[in-house]
């Protein structure tokens, strides 16, 4: 029994990595173009390395793809499509953004054309007693009219420079929301995983105590084994029965929190290819250049810079 478990423990134990690898991952993502830099990261103090650390490059934009998980591929790619949060901050930055381009409409010239049709008909019974029941059409035409505000004080200038600095805190908090979605994502994959091998597992496990709790009764009524070796298969028998029903239970839950996040009902399939599961895990290390300025490439900190 003891063995048993030993193997089990030992061969998910590189899960046990997966939530340290991620925030490695997540926090030395790269920032997109549009949000500001922290300047020279060389002029910066180097934070000190642990010994025996792998050097990594510095993590793409969409760093779950170093895991090599195709279906893990897919779900981020259907959440970031789908999913409502992620949806609401796009459109706040659109709203953001014509912002921008309505404060920026005013240091610009504007050009008008006018063009009216009227038509006009009197009654019979009017008061116009030489027009009554006649009408007429007439045209009103502004060929072009010109205007231009001159922004003496600057203040035009200085709302198109806020504009844009509410447009980059609401970029920056939208990538918050796809750095934290890809993340939850890659984190419920990854357990949803570790818990399916471990039901697989579970279930070989408990095909063999139930033959071994019918050698015990064998061995009980063959006069070779006392009641407690029969008392105590069936003890661990319904032990691994429960851990049965709480991995299935776990694997359920994960499911539905997948679903949830990429934007899908609770009736939507998520399957785990079990060839992914044997994928070897990326190496586990820090970039060459490590400053202390990393804690600014985070999407939140540089959402709370603009905000200032």
């Amino acid at each position: 029994m003891f063995g048993e478990r030993q193997i089990v423990a030992v061969k998910f134990r590189p899960h046990h990595l997966m939530p340290a690898l991620f925030l490695l991952l997540t926090g030395c993502a790269g920032l997109p173009k549009y949000l500001p830099r922290n300047g020279d990261a060389t002029a910066l103090p180097k934070m000190a390395r642990p010994a025996g650390m792998t050097t990594i490059p510095w993590p793409r934009a969409r760093w779950w793809q170093a895991l090599r998980q195709p279906a893990l591929n897919t779900l981020v790619a259907q959440a970031l499509a789908h999913n409502p949060d992620l949806r609401e901050a796009s459109a706040r930055v659109l709203l953001a953004e014509a912002q921008v381009t309505a404060a920026h409409s005013r240091l610009l010239p504007h050009f008008q054309l006018g063009l009216a049709f009227t038509q006009q008909y009197f009654s019979a019974q009017g008061l116009h007693l030489s027009a009554n029941g006649t009408g007429n059409f007439y045209t009103e035409l502004n060929p072009i009219e010109a205007r231009y505000h001159v922004d003496l004080w600057g203040r035009d200038a200085d709302l198109v420079r806020a504009a844009r600095g509410r447009l980059a805190m609401v970029r920056a908090q939208a990538a918050q929301t796809r750095l934290l979605l890809s993340t939850a994502i890659a984190l419920h994959y990854v357990a949803l995983q570790g818990d399916t091998q471990l039901l697989r597992e579970e279930r070989r496990l408990r095909h063999w105590q139930k033959a071994a709790l019918q050698v015990a009764e064998q061995a009980y009524r063959s006069g070779l084994e006392d009641r407690s070796a029969v008392d105590g298969a069936k003890v661990t028998l319904q032990q691994s029965s429960q851990r049965c029903a709480a991995l299935v239970a776990a694997i359920a839950a994960q499911k539905h929190a997948l679903a949830d996040l990429a934007g899908q009902g609770p009736d939507a399939v998520i399957d785990v290819n079990a060839a992914d599961a044997r994928q070897p895990l990326p190496d586990v290390g820090v970039p060459a250049q490590l400053p202390m300025g990393l804690l600014g490439r985070r999407p939140d900190i540089v959402a709370a810079r603009w905000a200032v």
